[in-house]
C-alpha cells in the first residue's frame, strides 16, 4: 500500500536526519546528567504506558482507541521534543541526549510494553514481539546508526546531507498526515470527547510536572518537552504494520499528534519569549 511505504520511508528519513544532526559532544554532555536521564527514561518508558493503560481501562474506551493511545504511549523519542526545548530556551543538549537514548531503548521496550499492557484480543500477543522489534530495528535503529556514523566520519558531509534529508522527512510526514486526514478524517472527528480530553491531559501533564519538579528548571523543561512528544512516525509504523485492520487506531494517533504539536508549541513560544525578555517562568 502506498501509505505504508510512505510511513516506512518517513521513519528512515527521520532517523537518518537525527543521526546526521547529533554532535557526539552534546550527546556525551547530556548523558552525564544521570539523575535527570533516569527520571526521563522512567517517565517515558514506564510511567506514561502505565498511566495510559490505567486511564483507558478506567474510562472504558473502545479497543481501537485504547490501542491507538497505547501505541503513542510506548513510542517515545519524537524528534520535535528537542525543537520545542530550543524554542523555550531550555536545556537543548540534554533534550537531544534523552531523545536519542529513547530511540535506542524503545526498540526493545515498545514491543514488550504493547504485549504487557494491551489486551491479547487487540492483536498484541507475544507472537508479535519479535516482528515488532525486527521492524523497529530495520526502519529506526539502523538508519539512526547510519546517520551517526556519517556524522562521526565526516561532519562536513553530515551537514550537507542533514538539511535535504530533514526536508524529505518533513515532506513525508506532511504527506502522510494529509493522506490520513483525507482517507480517515471522518473517523478522527467521530472520536468521543473523552479521547480528546484524555489526550490533552496526557500532552500537558509532563510539562506541568516540569514546573512542579524541584531542581534545575531548564533541564526540567527539557524532560517535560521530550516526554510530551511521542514518536509519531514510529507509532504510525507500528499501527500500519500490526493494527491496520482497525482505522480507529490511526485516527486516535492523529488526535494525539494534533494536540502534541499544537499545545507544546504554544507553551514553548511563551516560555521562549519570557526567557528572552528576562521575565521569570512561573
Amino acid at each position: 500500500m502506498l501509505q505504508d511505504l510512505a510511513i516506512k520511508l518517513l521513519v528512515v528519513a527521520m532517523m537518518i536526519a537525527v543521526g546526521l544532526e547529533l554532535p557526539l559532544a552534546e550527546l556525551r554532555a547530556g548523558l552525564r546528567k544521570r539523575g535527570f536521564l533516569a527520571v526521563g527514561l522512567a517517565l517515558n518508558l514506564l510511567v506514561t504506558p502505565l498511566v495510559v493503560s490505567g486511564l483507558t481501562g478506567l474510562l472504558g474506551l473502545g479497543a481501537g482507541a485504547s490501542v491507538g493511545l497505547l501505541i503513542c504511549a510506548v513510542a517515545p523519542g519524537g524528534p520535535t521534543g528537542p525543537l520545542f526545548t530550543r524554542i523555550a530556551r531550555a536545556d537543548l543538549g540534554f533534550a537531544t541526549s534523552l531523545q536519542v537514548c529513547l530511540c535506542f531503548v524503545a526498540l526493545l521496550t515498545a514491543p514488550l510494553s504493547l504485549e504487557l499492557f494491551a489486551d491479547a484480543s487487540q492483536q498484541a500477543g507475544s507472537a508479535l514481539v519479535w516482528p515488532m522489534m525486527r521492524t523497529l530495528a530495520l526502519y529506526q535503529l539502523l538508519p539512526l546508526c547510519a546517520g551517526m556514523v556519517v556524522r562521526a566520519r565526516s561532519e562536513a558531509l553530515a551537514k550537507r546531507l542533514s538539511k535535504p534529508v530533514g526536508m524529505l522527512a518533513n515532506l513525508l510526514l506532511f504527506a502522510v498526515i494529509i493522506g490520513m486526514l483525507v482517507t480517515r478524517g471522518h473517523i478522527l472527528l467521530e472520536q468521543p470527547p473523552s479521547v480528546h480530553a484524555l489526550t490533552c491531559a496526557l500532552v500537558l501533564a509532563p510539562i506541568a510536572a516540569a514546573f512542579a519538579w524541584p531542581g534545575l528548571r531548564p533541564t526540567n523543561l527539557a524532560v517535560g518537552f521530550v516526554t510530551t512528544v511521542r514518536n509519531l512516525s514510529v507509532a504510525l509504523l507500528l499501527s500500519a504494520s500490526f493494527f491496520a485492520d482497525d482505522p480507529t487506531v490511526d485516527a486516535v494517533i492523529l488526535v494525539w499528534a494534533f494536540y502534541m504539536m499544537l499545545l507544546p508549541a504554544l507553551i514553548a513560544l511563551v516560555l521562549g519569549r519570557r526567557a528572552q525578555t528576562g521575565e521569570p517562568s512561573t
